[in-house]
């Protein structure tokens, strides 16, 4: 088990990679499975044992596993729109398809074999202006989410259509053919519709029916009533429930001279080096004391007195 859990794990760094130009290192693709690790288009201790080129669309984004599948997002929209510094925007900006733009669903049953056998296209995924950036699964509840937002003209060669940012809920009873459960819009307490950029899903272990999804959402702003993260219960999403909000903060102020949009050298651009929060990975059973959280709200927390390790009983959020 472990072993094909490895192997799975190398597919997926093959997915996510497979469309970046070993050329312009100077190596061909048979040469990446050896060289000296952090130079460009080499690797170490990995062997490349199967390759899927995803239509050679080029800008995939996060990955999913469920079982044998893989659930890849795209970087880009579903527009025509030519990239800054392709030849064809010259002529016509609009002149360059972005070739299946939704979610792609790759069988990795044989690693050595990889096959794309689905897509959740548009309407529900890769529309024009938007991007499914980030991809998580709760497998004991088979549910797949794809976090949908307005992607970037300028870098990911999207229309600049704005659209309403969206996490959007998918059955994968099927797993080929994962059906729309619901949407989530990410809104604030005071009803602020806000632009996520990653997600956490953490799963009560004490608790399976239990998860939580932690959703960054970057500002430098330092005002209380403009969170930089929302935690959100989405237990019951499965059975047609709702996803709620649960939890919200800003924790700016923490960080003197982190609103300043110059902060940090010269060279730095907005949230380069300001300490905006921007992705999430936990980091053990314990958790410090955050202000304005309580810390029965921070999983797996503990609590100073009486060592209690946080599970249903001091995980509940205040409601």
């Amino acid at each position: 088990m472990h072993r094909r859990q490895a192997t799975i794990a190398g597919l997926i760094l093959t997915l996510v990679l497979a469309l970046m130009p070993a050329a312009a290192s100077g190596q061909s693709r048979e040469d990446n499975n050896v060289g000296a690790g952090g130079t460009p288009g080499t690797a170490e201790n990995l062997e490349l044992v199967g390759h899927e080129p995803l239509f050679g669309r080029g800008m995939n984004a996060g990955i999913a596993l469920y079982g044998d599948y893989v659930y890849i997002g795209n970087r880009t929209d579903g527009s025509d729109t030519c990239g800054i510094g392709d030849p064809r925007r010259e002529e016509d900006p609009d002149s360059c398809p972005h070739e299946h733009p939704g979610v792609l669903i790759v069988d990795a049953s044989d690693p050595t074999d990889p096959q794309v056998v689905g897509e959740i296209g548009p309407p529900l995924e890769g529309n024009d202006g938007e991007t499914s950036r980030e991809l998580r699964v709760w497998p004991e509840r088979d549910l797949l989410m794809v976090m949908n937002f307005t992607c970037s003209a300028f870098i990911h060669a999207c229309s600049g259509t704005q659209v309403t940012p969206e996490i959007r809920f998918y059955d994968l009873s099927d797993p080929v053919n994962p059906t729309l459960i619901s949407g989530y819009v990410p809104t604030t307490a005071n009803g602020q519709v806000r632009a996520p950029h990653e997600m956490f899903l953490w799963v009560d272990p004490d608790d399976p029916d239990r998860a939580l999804l932690w959703i960054s959402l970057p500002t430098i702003s330092l005002d209380s009533d403009r969170p930089n993260l929302m935690i959100v219960d989405i237990s019951d999403v499965s059975e047609g429930g709702d996803a709620r909000l649960v939890a919200e903060g800003n924790w700016n102020h923490l960080f003197p001279g982190t609103d300043d949009p110059a902060y940090g050298p010269p060279d730095c651009a907005v949230y380069n080096c300001n300490l905006a929060l921007h992705s999430m990975t936990p980091s053990g059973r314990r958790h410090p004391d955050v202000p304005g959280v309580p810390r029965r709200a921070l999983p797996g927390a503990r609590h100073e007195r009486g060592r209690r390790r946080c599970g249903r009983r001091c995980g509940a959020l205040a409601q």
